[in-house]
């Protein structure tokens, strides 16, 4: 969502990326539904930083779902390359 992208370039501009800022970072976000299903969806990010390494494991989020919010892996990645 919105409100997470803008959670990752607040860590972006804060130092984040210096390489004194390793750790493992975790953010959540979440959305009603789908527009389909009344299920509510939830984007969990462990992100873990090793000098200049990233990782990012979404494994904790929620599975795909019915409605138009999926994304796929090129989208999510290039979200998640600092520019």
């Amino acid at each position: 969502s919105h409100v997470f992208f803008q959670h990752l370039e607040r860590l972006r501009f804060s130092g984040f990326q210096s390489g004194d800022a390793n750790g493992i970072y975790a953010g959540e976000a979440a959305l009603d539904s789908d527009g389909i299903g009344p299920d509510p969806l939830t984007i969990r990010l462990r992100l873990k930083k090793e000098g200049t390494d990233l990782y990012f494991d979404f494994s904790e989020s929620s599975p795909p779902c019915r409605g138009p919010l999926n994304s796929v892996i090129a989208t999510t990645k290039a979200a998640g390359v600092p520019s």
